[in-house]
C-alpha cells in the first residue's frame, strides 16, 4: 500500500522494507517528517537502537499512534 505525507504523523509506528536497510523484522517509530517527503524513524527494542530516514515508498504498514 502506498502512504501519503497527510496520513503519517510523528508517533506513529511503521515497517518498511528496503533492499540497504534493515528493518530487524521491527516496526519503527516516526520522529520527523522531513521537507523533502521522508520520514526519520527510530527503533529502540529487542537491543537494537538505530535512527535512520526512509522515503515514503519504503512504507509497507503503517499503525497510528495509540494503536499499537
Amino acid at each position: 500500500m502506498k502512504y501519503s505525507f497527510e496520513q503519517l504523523n510523528v508517533g506513529d509506528e511503521i515497517f518498511f522494507e528496503n533492499e540497504y536497510l534493515d528493518n530487524f523484522d521491527l516496526y519503527w517509530k516516526i520522529i520527523s517528517k522531513n521537507i523533502n517527503d521522508t520520514i526519520t524513524v527510530e527503533v529502540n527494542e529487542m537491543g537494537r537502537h538505530d535512527r535512520i530516514t526512509i522515503e515514503l515508498k519504503d512504507i509497507k504498514y503503517h499503525i497510528p499512534s495509540g494503536k499499537a
